[in-house]
């Protein structure tokens, strides 16, 4: 490559290749022929990217962590930390940024059904804190704000245009009578009772405002829900909101009373 016409620039390559030029004119770094740079901070803190081939490259994690409950997501010197639970994980720490204006993607790369979510902000580092959950198959960009010690997250995932789908359980397994039907980890909780059940539960909620859909997959049969005390359901006096052959209640957890309460 040409170098730059400049008496007072500056090359560096290894006799065949120039892999840097810096013109001491126009104050223009150029890197070349596959080379790349990483920076650092003024107090040596490695940051989060990379330049290479005249593309910005954030540094990745070299391993995808299984993150475990209230496991910590490193953050030091990464700009992509990968982790890959093997099941729904709670109370999950973003490790506190190290340079005000710091970016980190975190990247779950494991089952769609597998989300993690992260502790009170007061723990987790991360503003939205028990709110904030990032499901299997998706990827959340984060700020380091200095002044608030918190990380902030970059918009929200969206899906063809639209707020991401919620995540539907694996299966629609039959509750059976007095069963309860899982919430954790799913925005669809997929049943399919073998005949008409009473007395079920809905497991309690993790987190203030999670919203879960009860989805009937039986051609026939019903669904009654036992006592509010039992059921975890606002307002139910033992069958009061019995759910239809092929028919669907959406359900949202209110911490203050402990209770999920049914849409309208």
């Amino acid at each position: 490559m040409a170098q730059i016409p400049n008496t007072n620039a500056f090359s560096e390559g290894d006799g065949l290749n120039t892999y840097v030029n810096i013109d001491t004119v126009n104050k223009l770094l150029q890197v070349m022929n596959g080379a790349a740079i990483k920076l650092y901070s003024d107090a040596g803190v490695t940051l989060t990217a990379q330049i290479v081939g005249g593309g910005v490259a954030p540094a990745q994690s070299a391993t995808a962590v299984a993150i475990a409950n209230a496991g910590t997501i490193a953050t030091a010197n990464i700009g992509v930390s990968r982790v890959s639970p093997t099941g729904a994980v709670t109370g999950v720490i973003l490790a506190a940024g190290t340079i005000p204006g710091q970016l980190c993607f975190v990247v779950n790369e494991a089952a769609q059904a597998n989300p993690v979510t992260f502790a009170a902000s007061g723990t987790s580092n991360v503003s939205d804190g028990v709110n904030d959950m990032l499901y299997g198959g998706q990827a959340r960009l984060y700020v380091w704000d200095s002044g608030t010690s918190l990380w902030y997250p970059v918009g929200n995932p969206l899906s063809s245009g639209g707020l991401q789908p919620t995540i539907a359980s694996s299966s629609a397994p039959d509750p059976g009578a007095n069963g309860t039907v899982a919430t954790a980890g799913v925005g669809r909780a997929r049943v399919s009772p073998a005949a008409n059940r009473t007395g079920c539960i809905l497991a309690a909620g993790t987190f203030d405002g999670q919203e879960v859909w009860v989805v009937n997959e039986a051609a026939a049969n019903t669904i009654s829900w036992a006592t509010a005390a039992t059921s975890n359901i606002g307002g139910e006096v033992g069958g009061t909101f019995v759910l239809a052959a092929k028919g669907a209640q959406k359900f949202v957890w209110d911490a203050n009373d402990s209770l999920w309460h049914k849409a309208a």
